[in-house]
């Protein structure tokens, strides 16, 4: 909120909350996003409350915040992440068909070079498959595929690229890499997270020309601070 604005921050509609038992369920709206502040993947997408498993999501939510994340991948900033529940606003894509799309910028020291749309909307329809696609900052399609392929029919240029571009290097500032994911919707660009290791950092990268590419674009402070 201090570097980009409150108007890019998808707003609260409940906690923090230290512990499970903290959650009131009956007081929350009809829609909403919960998710563990301390993990990955750790969301809860409620489009109608009066048809959520509450008994199975108590136990789902106990069980994440009983684990650190550090020691998966040992990915050192979960280490001392305090566990929190917080739920967001519900949001929706303007075509509500695709989910909700991800706009993910790789950034070196406030740069962003890289940006890669995942079509995780296609997780909503059992014929589907997830694709992604990398783009440079003209969006320019780039030949390069990590885990999932491209897609058959290439990601249209954002309504509001220009912008997305602008909050994500004052986002990424004196990082040496950083991947700062955004979302475009009716309400305009919303901040989504910050990523310090795409997919923990062991995700395979095609062609092997690439791994090196995108391996040079990173400058290392010539001193480490800690």
């Amino acid at each position: 909120e201090r570097k980009i604005g409150k108007q890019y921050l998808i707003p609260l509609v409940a906690g923090p909350y230290d512990s499970v038992n903290e959650i009131t369920w009956d007081q929350l709206p009809d829609q909403f996003a919960m998710k563990c502040t301390h993990g990955s993947s750790t969301n809860i997408i409620c489009k109608d409350r009066s048809s959520l498993d509450i008994t199975r999501r108590v136990r789902q939510l106990n069980d994440w915040m009983k684990k650190n994340w550090f020691w998966l991948g040992r990915e050192w900033p979960y280490k001392n992440v305090k566990p929190r529940i917080i739920a967001e606003v519900y949001m929706e894509d303007e075509n509500p068909t695709l989910g909700l799309t991800d706009y993910k910028f790789f950034c070196f020291n406030g740069e962003p070079k890289i940006m890669y749309i995942a079509n995780d909307g296609a997780k909503l329809r059992e014929d589907s498959i997830t694709t992604t696609d990398f783009f440079d900052m003209d969006f320019n399609h780039l030949p390069m595929r990590m885990k999932d392929p491209n897609a058959e029919t290439l990601p249209t240029r954002p309504k509001y690229f220009e912008e997305m571009k602008k909050i994500a290097a004052i986002l990424s500032q004196d990082i040496p890499f950083v991947r700062i994911d955004l979302y475009e919707t009716s309400k305009g660009v919303l901040f989504g997270e910050y990523t310090f290791y795409h997919s923990g950092g062991f995700t395979d990268i095609y062609p092997i020309e690439w791994r090196y590419k995108l391996g040079d674009m990173i400058k290392l402070p010539a001193k480490a601070v800690f």
